[in-house]
């Protein structure tokens, strides 16, 4: 996806080709431990998803991308650990973590798809709604699901990646 998004962009050389086979690719990774949940400050937003969105935004523009994407990284990580986790007022205490679902792993991918700019290049990834907000209500350090979807991910799994 991403060479024949390139090529679209700009004119490609007549050397140039992907020795690379089709496959998937990941806007996003994270770790998820065996209970489902998300383990805080795994999470990484892909380099060249995020480069592939600039590049589609405005090809001409090279700006300062390290600054760029670093900003764009931290704010993915804020997001991301606003899906997975609900953090305590008392910054001794653990966050809250959520089981990971459906619905959550969608939030996950909505994040990283938004962040990165790719929507153009890979099409409506998800609803296009808004991660939502969570609220208080459990003990601090529980476990909580945020709704009644079974968890989808097998020890070790992550999300977010793209066809």
């Amino acid at each position: 996806m991403v060479f024949e998004t390139l090529k679209r962009v700009f004119e490609p050389d007549e050397e140039s080709y992907d020795l690379r086979p089709q496959g998937k690719s990941a806007v996003a990774a994270f770790l998820v431990d065996a209970d489902g949940l998300g383990l805080l400050d795994s999470e990484v937003l892909s380099s060249c998803a995020w480069g592939l969105g600039q590049v589609l935004r405005d090809k001409d523009n090279m700006r300062d991308w390290l600054a760029l994407f670093q900003d764009t990284a931290r704010g993915f990580s804020a997001g991301w650990r606003g899906i997975v986790a609900e953090e305590s007022p008392d910054d001794d205490v653990e966050p809250d973590r959520f089981v990971l679902d459906h619905e959550l792993l969608r939030e996950c991918l909505d994040a990283a798809v938004h962040r990165t700019g790719v929507a153009e290049a890979f099409g409506p990834a998800t609803s296009g709604r808004s991660p939502p907000t969570t609220g208080a209500g459990a003990p601090a350090g529980s476990v909580r699901r945020r709704s009644n979807s079974p968890t989808v991910l097998p020890p070790g799994g992550s999300c977010c990646a793209r066809p």
